[in-house]
Order: structure tokens, then C-alpha cells, then sequence
């Protein structure tokens, strides 16, 4: 880690802890800021640098940017909120039990909620109910961008809203776990707005953490969601760690946990002992990658990683074998994206060549470039797979 990114993380720590950062006198300022946008974290920097003082504080050009940012992720945050409030009142008036999970679930975890930024909202509602819940937002004023039988995409304003039926995680003894959000592992908190309980939110947001670590890489944004429900939530660290040693995912979900202790000062009493190489490997794939890792990798890296990770091979074979798994997905895939072959399986072949028509015509080029990667940029793919198995997570 260099001097620009020890400072990016004592910056944040400062903002979990929400206590004055150390000034620093050669701090490259805008490295710092260039993090914070890599990472979607740049308002809570500019919360943290607002306590230096004065004299320690970036030239006025780049707190400018700094400032910049931090209005703009408030105002992101308005539309955000105004969506939220919509689709929460709109479910409870239907009464469609629904669960909000990660940003949404714990913004109020941290010191100021409105600078937590996310992609989009996840919000988790049951199989029968999808898609009524869309077809009601959308007379809201929501517009459906995509459609399947598992998940539903609409925007509020320009804010995303992913309504699902499922939690995602590492693997599938962890979505097996989270299979029926809405039992005991969750509250209802009113109406029918459901969350996850704290130690079960910390054990969803570890599995899904470690998901997108093996598919391509993952940021600085989700170990501090690790660190605000150690720090502020109401975690039964011993129930956890039984539930996670259950779940094959005690050893990652300790370094993880002691990664977070050692950039954010997370208030636990949890000694684990990390390997230099490991810890640096995660270092660069975290730090590197941005929010999910696409400053490094793209949409093949997942495929390369999986490749590599079952046949033991980091050469040309591998490549090959990602290639093939690209141009031929799993059935279950083509169901859910071309949802006719679903209806009626004797279109699966129609489906296939819909989707090879729109991987050259559509995301042609994005697809190019993912494919050349395969062969020639493999080195995210190996360090990820080598974490992988550091971490004995079975994909």
C-alpha cells in the first residue's frame, strides 16, 4: 500500500470513527480524490478533510472537487430517499412484504446515512408478489427497465431499484441459507417492511462481499459495511462465527473481519492472524479495483477466475475453457434473460442466437475486449483465484 492510499484509509477511518484525521503535509491530494471516486466514497472524504485545519486542507481548486462531490451525492441521495418512501408506502399499502438489504438496510448505521452511497437499492419480495410490486411502482412513476422471472430493474428518477426474489451469495450452501428471507433471520419493522437482524445482515453482506470478490473484485465501500454493523449494529459475534464455520466461510469472513480492524479500528475483540502475501493480494484487488473491481477486471474475469479455480490451470487451457463458458451459458440463464424460452423450452436454441446476435451487435465491443483479456491480461483472474483458495471458499 503507498502513502496516498494509507491516507485514503485513515481518511475513512476517521469518518467511521467520526473523529479529526491527522493532517498530513505530503498527502497527493488528488490521488486521494481520484480513490474516492474510484471507490464512490469521495463525500465521506470530504466530510473527514473538512476537520483538518485550514492549513492542512487541500489547495481550494480540489476541495472544490471535494465539496463538488459531496453535493452531488447529497442530492443523489434526495431522489434516492423520495423512491424509497414511495415504494416502501406503495408495498405497504398492498401489503407485499418486502426487505431492504445493504445501503438501504444500513445507511443509519453510519455517522451521516446520506454520503453511503450504492449503485442501486436491493429490495427483496417474494416470488408471488414480483410482479405485481413492479407493475404497482410502475404507476408510481417508476420506469421497468428489465424484466425476468427472478428480478425486476426500474428507475426512479435516475436512481436504480433492483426488486428481486432471492439473495445472492458465494455460493450456493450460503443462497441456500438466505433461501427464505422473510423467517426468523429477519424483522419486521413495520407495515410489511421487513430487514435482516443485524447478525444475519453481517453474514449476508460477508457471503455477498466474497461473491463479487470472485467474479472480479470488490472495494474499499462494502468491508466498511463490515465494520458499521460490527461497530453499531446489534452482531452476537459468538452466534456469527458458529454460522459462518457452518456455512465454509469462517476463515474469509475472519480476514475479512481483521482487515477491517486493522484499516478502520472496528471495536472488536477478534484476534486472526492474516498472512503478508494474502493481505497484500487483497489489498491490491480491493484498493486497485474500485466498487466492484472494474478498474481491473471486466465481465470475463469471473468466468477466467472460475476456470482456473477448477481445473488448477493458469495457462492457455484455462482461457479456453472460460471462452466456452462464455459463448455457452447455463440454460438457467438463457431462461431468465429471454424469458419466451423460459415459457416454452423448444425456444432455448432461438434464445441462444438472440443472445449471440446481441453480444456482437449490442456489446460488441465490450465483449472484444473481454475476450482478449482471457488471453493476455490474466493476471487479476490468477490473483483472485490464488485469494481464493487462500480463503478455502468453495465457488
Amino acid at each position: 500500500m503507498d502513502n496516498t492510499q494509507n491516507y485514503f484509509i485513515h481518511l475513512l477511518s476517521s469518518y467511521l470513527n467520526n473523529s479529526p484525521p491527522l493532517p498530513e503535509t505530503q498527502a497527493d491530494w488528488m490521488g486521494v480524490f481520484k480513490l474516492g471516486e474510484l471507490h464512490n466514497v469521495t463525500a465521506m472524504l470530504c466530510i473527514s478533510i473538512r476537520k483538518l485545519p485550514a492549513e492542512s486542507k487541500p489547495p481550494a481548486k480540489i476541495m472544490g472537487y471535494f465539496n463538488q462531490a459531496l453535493g452531488m451525492t447529497l442530492q443523489s441521495y434526495e431522489s434516492k430517499a423520495e423512491g424509497i418512501k414511495i415504494l416502501t408506502n406503495t408495498f405497504n399499502d398492498n401489503s407485499i412484504s418486502h426487505m431492504f438489504v445493504k445501503g438501504a438496510a444500513i445507511r443509519q448505521l453510519y455517522p451521516y446515512g446520506e454520503v453511503r452511497t450504492s449503485g442501486d437499492t436491493d429490495v427483496i419480495v417474494k416470488s408471488e408478489h414480483l410482479k405485481i410490486a413492479a407493475d404497482i411502482l410502475s404507476k408510481q412513476g417508476f420506469n421497468q427497465t428489465q424484466s425476468s422471472d427472478v428480478q425486476r430493474v426500474l428507475f426512479y428518477k435516475d436512481e436504480e431499484f433492483e426488486v428481486k426474489t432471492y439473495l445472492d451469495g458465494v455460493n450456493a450452501v450460503c443462497e441456500n441459507y438466505f433461501s427464505q428471507p422473510f423467517d426468523d433471520k429477519s424483522i419486521n419493522i413495520s407495515g410489511s417492511t421487513y430487514y435482516l437482524k443485524d447478525t444475519y445482515h453481517l453474514i449476508y453482506i460477508i457471503s455477498h462481499l466474497l461473491r463479487h470478490l470472485t467474479i472480479g473484485g470488490v472495494g474499499i465501500r462494502q468491508l466498511m459495511d463490515v465494520d458499521v454493523l460490527l461497530r453499531n449494529g446489534n452482531v452476537d459475534f459468538e452466534k456469527f462465527c458458529d454460522i459462518v464455520k457452518q456455512l465454509g466461510i469462517l476463515r474469509s469472513s475472519m480476514v475479512l473481519i481483521s482487515l477491517a480492524k486493522e484499516y478502520f479500528n472496528t471495536p472488536i475483540e477478534a484476534e486472526y492472524n492474516v498472512d503478508e502475501e494474502l493481505k497484500r493480494s487483497l489489498e491490491t484487488v480491493m484498493l486497485s479495483g474500485g466498487v466492484f473491481g472494474y478498474a481491473i477486471s471486466d465481465h470475463g474475469t469471473g468466468r477466467l477466475v472460475k476456470s482456473i479455480n477448477s481445473s488448477n490451470n493458469k495457462g492457455k487451457k484455462s482461457s479456453f475453457k472460460a471462452l466456452f463458458m462464455m459463448i455457452f451459458p447455463p440454460k438457467e440463464y438463457l431462461y431468465n434473460t429471454y424469458k419466451y424460452s423460459g415459457k416454452c423450452h423448444l425456444l432455448l436454441p432461438v434464445a441462444f442466437f438472440h443472445r449471440m446476435f446481441d453480444a456482437v451487435f449490442k456489446r460488441g465491443k465490450s465483449n472484444r475486449k473481454a475476450v482478449k483479456n482471457l488471453f493476455e491480461n490474466n493476471e487479476t483472474a490468477i490473483m483472485i483465484s490464488d485469494i481464493i483458495n487462500e480463503l478455502n471458499i468453495e465457488l
